[in-house]
Formats: structure tokens, sequence, C-alpha cells
């Protein structure tokens, strides 16, 4: 997937992400004074409800190097966590962030925090979320990469759902019959949140309709 569809994709939310110029980016401040002294560049900075206790936690993104990164939390309770990983979207795509956005993906209350960590046909991503009082990854669909992404003209993308208290998430491989997307058809795998994991349930397939594609946001 070529990094200019992927701007499309941003643009018509298929991937509810954004970038950010050097002109944004913060220095370190005191007041996430917990960091190594290897984090040299506040680059984000988002209030979201991460731990799942209904109130707005802080969540902020450090440029370590070219391809490290951290991430942080601090709750409105007063926790802190923190993790380090390393993304090329930069080098891959020219990206200056791996920052997506806080995303609810799974049954547990609170959202994910998606970050793209390599660029090719697609974006592979790295999700972690909340776990007593740490970030650990996100439980994956039958174990497979998080990736939203082609080779084009198809490309995989997911959505998250709620139906009868049961969180669900589909993984979709979805077919455009033109170059504008509007209108796909696809093949689902459909996944429950069952004892803190996921589970699949069903697969089939939609048919060629307008609004297919729109159906799977992605992360």
């Amino acid at each position: 997937m070529r990094p200019t569809f992927i701007a499309g994709l941003i643009a018509t939310g298929l991937l509810a992400g954004s970038t950010i110029s050097p002109a944004q980016a913060q220095p370190l401040t005191t007041s996430a004074a917990a960091l190594t002294r290897q984090a040299v560049t506040l680059m984000k900075t988002k209030r979201a409800d991460i731990d799942g206790d209904g109130r707005k936690d802080t969540v902020r993104l450090y440029k370590l190097s070219a391809s490290k990164w951290r991430v942080t939390v601090d709750t409105a309770k007063g926790k802190h966590a923190s993790k380090r990983f390393t993304s090329t979207i930069a080098r891959d795509w020219g990206l200056k962030s791996p920052w997506v956005g806080p995303n609810r993906m799974d049954g547990r209350p609170g959202a994910e925090l998606p970050f793209m960590i390599q660029g090719g046909d697609g974006v592979v991503f790295r999700v972690l979320t909340w776990r007593k009082g740490r970030l650990i990854n996100e439980p994956r669909l039958a174990g497979a990469a998080w990736y939203v992404g082609g080779p084009l003209p198809e490309f995989q993308s997911y959505r998250f759902y709620t139906s009868a208290s049961v969180r669900y998430a589909e993984v979709a491989w979805l077919t455009p019959n033109g170059s504008d997307y509007k209108t796909c058809s696809a093949d689902v795998k459909r996944y429950a949140w069952k004892s803190s994991k996921w589970v699949f349930v069903r697969h089939y397939t939609v048919a060629a309709a307008t609004g297919v594609c729109q159906r799977y946001p992605g992360l």
C-alpha cells in the first residue's frame, strides 16, 4: 500500500490518525520527569480514559531517536505507566509520528493505544492496552499481527462494536469494485471478547455494495 493511499485512508476515516510537524513538537517538560534522559521530544499529548475508570487520563508520546519511541500514561488516580517501542514508519513512509490515537477495541473498559510501527504494502500496528497498572500488548485476532493494508487494490481492515453486551472485532479482506472504493465486497472473520481474549465465532462474506469499505474503519 502506497503512503499516498494511506494518507487518503486517514483523511476518509479508514485510519483515524494524524501526523505532527516539527513545529508542533514540544520540548521535554518537568511534568514528565519520570522519563529517562533518552526522552528528547514530546510529540503528542492526548486526554482519554485508558485505565477504564471513566475519567480521562493523560497520554504522552515521546520521540527518543529516529526509530525509538516512548508512550506514557498518567491516570486520574495518579498511577503512571510507560512503554518503549520501535517504529520505522518515518523511514518507510516519511511520516513524522507513529501516533494514531486512542481507540476502544476490546471488551475491557478504557481505550487501547495503537501505533504504526512498520510501513510497506500496508501498516503494521503495535497495540497497547492498560492492565493492572501496566501497558501491555493487546491480544491479537488468531495471533495475527494488527495490519491495515494491501497489496492494493484489495486491502485488510477492522471494525469493533458491541451487540447484546458482547464486544466484537471483525477483520475484513475488502475488494473494491472501482478506484474510488465506494463499492466493495468483503470476506470477514468475526471474533468475540471472552475471558480476556478474542475468540473466533464466525466467517462470512458480504456481496459488493456501497459503503462496505467504510464499514471497516481500521485502527
